[in-house]
């Protein structure tokens, strides 16, 4: 399997007519006046491409956050599936997890961790920066 796209942003959404993924607001820092601070709305954006071997008819995909000590500070998962390949093409799945109130103790870097079936297939890392400035 391959991560093909994994961003964070402010929203996300898929046509569901099309399957085109719709990203607004991609972001890798997160700037707060202090901390703890918690996140209202997020979303997690992941494209993944099956390789041979891969066409299991039920995976399970989840996602954790970690900062970099190595404390987890949330973890989602569901169930997936990659539908059936196109003559010539290779399955790919997209998600969407939107991600509500997520804490963030402290400043510094983070990590969502993407598994599949219990193996670590990418991570995508967010900065969280304390401001010097007051903010408005």
């Amino acid at each position: 399997m391959k991560v093909m796209l994994l961003i964070t942003s402010d929203q996300a959404s898929i046509d569901r007519s099309t399957g085109k993924l719709n990203i607004l607001g991609a972001f890798g820092r997160i700037i707060a006046k202090e901390f703890p601070v918690v996140h209202q709305r997020m979303a997690l954006a992941v494209k993944l491409r099956a390789e041979l071997g891969d066409h299991r008819d039920q995976r399970i995909i989840a996602v954790e956050l970690v900062d970099e000590d190595g404390t987890k500070y949330m973890k989602v998962q569901g169930p997936f599936s990659f539908p059936r390949s196109i003559e010539g093409e290779e399955p790919e799945t997209v998600m969407v997890l939107e991600l509500n109130n997520v804490p963030f103790p402290h400043s510094g870097f983070y990590q969502f961790i993407i598994y599949v079936d219990d193996e670590r297939v990418d991570d995508t890392t967010i900065h969280l920066v304390q401001s010097t400035q007051p903010m408005e």
